[in-house]
């Protein structure tokens, strides 16, 4: 873990919850079992395989993808979108 401890288990919601403590916005890509609970608690989420279904099961939102050209292009859209919010955000000051 990021403490240096040796985790068996729960070491991708270790990091994920270590991470999110010190204000890191949480993209996560997975495709199965193992991944759910870090990426319930992720701020944004691409999924595919049996994560997909899962999380539809779960009501999570997610950004579903084939292949690394539809992961790259969704965080291009998320980047422009955070940019104009902090724009807007820096106007209202």
């Amino acid at each position: 873990d990021p403490e240096g401890n040796v985790l068996n288990q729960g070491f991708k919601k270790k990091y994920l919850t270590w991470l999110k403590e010190r204000g890191t916005n949480i993209i996560y890509i997975g495709d199965g079992l193992s991944d759910l609970e870090s990426a319930c608690q992720a701020d944004h989420v691409f999924a595919t395989g049996h994560l997909s279904k899962l999380l539809s099961l779960e009501s999570v939102l997610y950004y579903p993808f084939s292949n690394f050209q539809d992961i790259l292009h969704q965080i291009k859209l998320i980047w422009q979108k955070s940019i104009m919010s902090t724009i807007r955000t820096r106007h209202k000051l």
